[in-house]
């Protein structure tokens, strides 16, 4: 049903977002919206359509509080609409997350105040990854092939080098989530390391996504809090490849690479 020319959902949609790009997204809402989509799952296709647009209108526009509330608006929708329901709404949510996920987006941003709030949507958006990829997990919706560009993009944030300190390991440490939830999906993983490791030589890049990690753990190893010392030890253990995701709800670089490697090392 469409009220004056504009749908329902989309009137829901809009409804969640405050008159101030301060301010949080709008419960009421949301609570709302979400009682549309579960009786309306027919509608998510236009849902999320509608929410890639806005995100990119505010992005151009520096409005990155409305970012944060369209990433919410996802989360909720992710939470609470049954997985099969993915394919509604999954191509807005990839071409969002590959938008404020990308690095190489940074150099668009001149202004230090603006790139520190881009910085913070990056991390927030590799929260909404990993609900995204622990419901690809569960119900092989997508091949991993498809989503190589998000293994790209966190491998690139956990070898961030940036001058200050605590920026360069905030953004190791999301990094490192972000590939904890990525290797989550995959099933094969012999195949998943040997095609990154051949893919380096190919294109004569010296990173490999084993040397990413353990070189975490060597520059943070002063974090060691005798979670794991060797590689050795990692394969020995024989770790579910699947650490929870709660395990990777840490702030320490040396504990997410020695995840990261169990996982890659899981015999």
């Amino acid at each position: 049903m469409r009220v004056g020319g504009t749908s329902k959902g989309i009137k829901l949609i809009k409804s969640c977002y405050p008159d101030t790009q301060f301010e949080t997204v709008i419960h009421s809402s949301l609570d709302s919206l979400i009682k549309y989509v579960l009786m309306n799952p027919g509608k998510l296709g236009e849902i999320g359509k509608f929410l890639e647009k806005r995100v990119r209108k505010c992005l151009i526009r520096g409005r990155f509080g409305h970012v944060k509330v369209s990433l919410e608006i996802f989360n909720s929708i992710l939470n609470s609409t049954h997985a099969n329901q993915l394919t509604f709404y999954a191509p807005n949510l990839v071409s969002v997350l590959r938008e404020l996920l990308d690095p190489s987006a940074d150099q668009r941003v001149s202004n230090a105040s603006l790139l520190e709030e881009r910085q913070k949507i990056r991390f927030q958006a590799v929260d909404t990854f990993s609900i995204f990829a622990n419901v690809r997990y569960r119900h092989a919706l997508v091949d991993y092939k498809d989503m190589g560009f998000f293994l790209d993009y966190f491998v690139r944030m956990a070898e961030h080098t940036g001058s200050a300190a605590a920026e360069r390991r905030r953004m190791r440490i999301h990094g490192l989530k972000g590939l904890h939830y990525y290797i989550s999906t995959v099933d094969d993983l012999d195949g998943f390391v040997s095609k990154y490791i051949d893919l380096a030589r190919k294109t004569g890049d010296s990173r490999t996504l084993i040397s990413t990690i353990l070189d975490n753990m060597v520059a943070y190893r002063d974090e060691d809090t005798g979670y794991l010392v060797t590689p050795e030890e990692a394969v020995s253990s024989k770790m579910e490849a699947s650490d929870s995701a709660q395990e990777a709800n840490i702030d320490n670089v040396y504990r997410l690479a020695t995840i990261c490697l169990r996982q890659v090392l899981v015999v």
